[in-house]
């Protein structure tokens, strides 16, 4: 494969359209939403340039254009590079201001040689707006990538689209107001690109090599954030949702939050406005579901209006963080308030979402705080599961033998369990944490509690034939009763073995959902009978023939496991009865509660040939 076709498929994935590929969903159907006008934003505006941070680049060919007032006139050109003539352009603005680095012209480009961090070279006007800026960047060496810097007001402040950044693993976007879902990847070296960034009023664009990399809008302030909301309400798109979803969201929005970057990552999967306004109802329906289901919200509470600017920071700083951690690894419908508490010897939260700080408030204290505030040592059932300082519930027991092996064992006392509990900063790290956040999770689960909302479809699932194993049962796999190819064969599972009737072909449909039916011959569908979708009943295979009751989502759950819920009620999964894992144990449906037996595994299988 060649380089770039490497970088593109790892690197750069679609990522603000992306998300229509993969939606979030509360409870399905449709009925009717509202909005009023939204007076415009006020644009982005600011100084173009580029960057490095411990990497070594040079850029050329750069140009800032925009569209002329005159209607059918050429772009205007605001600025072109033109490094003949060293560092000075050809306008009185087009001087060049470097900020740390050195920074030469070396055959017609401007290069960077330093291995500072935060090496910057600006130019422009502050109060440029709706422009493009285009240029090419080649990386020389170095520890990650390049800064493109856009709508900067000249200073210090973060306003770039950072390639290759964290030691050359993500893209994403820093600026304030603007939280992008970080794409994985890395820039070769030695290759130049061609870069582009969009600005249309708030809305943002990236394409490197001609590919739409990010696709967002600015969130800046309360009027900026309403927008975002207005233009949801008045979509076709949320007009596919039911009266409950509605509400829900409505609810949502309506909550006093404190505009930081966990405010602004709720809607980091909706593309910036002009974008989403040219989609069609059904791709807007998949992305406000995504926005709707990140539900863990935090204001600011007492304390705050006297308080230290850096203490202030850094409380924002691990509730943004924290909220965004674990919206971004479960549902969890709740509103916190982060109080400023210096009496407080360390922290602590209360199921009734209040966290104050005192002695500690960074990211591990938030984390733990708000699992007491999701119920961890505050529920009623908290006592009746952690049974002489060993917890019983088959949940978090399940996950921490996934985590940790079969033989461990998860401890606890009144208030907090270990390991994960995040209880002392040394248990700190980012895969504990994101431990912590699942174990929290799972001992809900345990305790009952099922405020969340659920994931609907994903169409990253190619066509194909595929092994099926369920979480809780990993040496299993969904079966063919009996090897029986006929109508009415029921689905069990049982010891993994290759054999056909552990095989199902899966289809892609041109609604995003997809067909399953068995390698075994006359490949008959997986089906519930009749259409029946009440819990408990059994999955069996019927002739194809196209109806609601054979089609099925793939919903992800994670990089690896999904729900497998049916069309006619997506709140439902296919369940191995009884967390049963004995050969024979049958397949069925159940109201999905992120059970372990609820978990399906995908594995691609060669088919067989008929």
């Amino acid at each position: 494969m060649r380089p770039q076709q490497t970088l593109q498929r790892r690197f750069f994935r679609l990522a603000a359209l992306g998300a229509l590929a993969s939606t979030l969903a509360c409870q399905p159907s449709p009925a009717q939403g509202q909005a009023s006008p939204v007076p415009a934003a006020e644009p982005i505006r600011g100084m173009i340039g580029v960057g490095t941070w411990t990497t070594q680049a040079e850029f050329k060919d750069i140009k800032v254009t925009r569209a002329s007032l005159k209607p059918g006139s050429a772009p205007e050109t605001l600025f072109a590079s033109d490094f003949s003539k060293g560092l000075t352009g050809w306008k009185a603005n087009s001087t060049w201001k470097m900020t740390r680095g050195k920074w030469e012209v070396v055959d017609g480009a401007l290069r960077q040689t330093s291995s500072e961090e935060d090496a910057r070279a600006l130019v422009g006007d502050p109060n440029w707006s709706d422009y493009t800026l285009s240029l090419k960047a080649r990386k020389i060496s170095g520890n990650e990538g390049f800064l493109i810097i856009f709508g900067s007001p000249g200073d210090d402040t973060k306003s770039w689209w950072n390639i290759g950044g964290f030691n050359n693993t993500v893209s994403t976007l820093e600026m304030p107001g603007v939280v992008v879902p970080e794409v994985p990847g890395k820039v070769e070296t030695g290759r130049w690109h061609d870069l582009r960034v969009e600005l249309r009023g708030t809305d943002i664009r990236c394409y490197f090599d001609g590919a739409l990399l990010h696709d967002t809008k600015r969130i800046r302030d309360a009027a900026e954030r309403n927008a975002r909301i207005q233009q949801i309400l008045s979509s076709p798109g949320f007009r596919l949702l039911n009266a409950e979803e509605q509400s829900q969201l409505r609810t949502l929005f309506s909550r006093p939050v404190y505009l930081g970057r966990a405010a602004v990552a709720t809607f980091g999967a909706m593309p910036g406005s002009g974008t989403f306004s040219r989609l069609n109802p059904l791709q807007q329906w998949m992305v406000i579901r995504k926005v709707g289901c990140n539900r863990l919200t935090w204001q600011a509470g007492e304390g705050f209006d006297d308080i230290a600017p850096d203490r202030k920071q850094a409380i924002v700083n691990a509730m943004d963080e924290a909220v965004m951690l674990y919206n971004s690894l479960g549902i969890f419908d709740h509103h916190l308030t982060a109080n400023n508490s210096p009496g407080i010897p360390t922290a602590d939260g209360n199921i009734n979402g209040q966290i104050r700080f005192g002695g500690q408030f960074n990211n591990r204290a938030a984390l733990h705080e708000i699992g007491h505030c999701l119920g961890i040592g505050q529920h009623e059932k908290w006592g009746q599961l952690m049974v002489d300082g060993v917890w019983t519930g088959p949940n978090a027991k399940a996950l921490l033998a996934e985590l940790d092996g079969a033989g461990a064992v998860l401890h606890g006392d009144k208030m907090h369990f270990w390991p994960y509990g995040l209880n002392q900063d040394s248990e700190a790290s980012p895969e504990n944490n994101r431990r912590h956040v699942r174990m929290v999770a799972a001992l809900r689960r345990d305790m009952g509690i099922h405020s969340f909302q659920q994931k609907l479809f994903t169409i990253a699932v190619p066509s194909g034939a595929y092994r099926l194993t369920p979480r809780h049962a990993p040496g299993k796999a969904l079966a063919v009763q009996g090897n029986n190819p006929d109508n009415g064969a029921f689905l069990v599972i049982w010891d993994a073995n290759g054999q056909d009737a552990q095989k199902f072909l899966l289809d892609l449909q041109d609604d995003a959902t997809y067909r399953i039916r068995t390698a075994l011959p006359g490949n008959r569908a997986v089906e519930l009978p009749n259409g029946e979708t009440n819990n408990g009943t059994q999955i069996q295979l019927w002739d194809d023939n196209g109806n609601p009751s054979q089609r099925w989502y793939l919903i992800p759950l994670d990089d690896t496991w999904f729900k497998i819920a049916p069309k006619s009620n997506i709140n439902r999964s296919m369940d191995v009865d009884n967390l049963g894992t004995e050969n024979g144990t049958f397949a069925q449906i159940w109201d999905y509660q992120e059970n372990l037996n609820q978990q399906w595994k995908l594995t691609p299988v060669a088919p067989t040939p008929q």
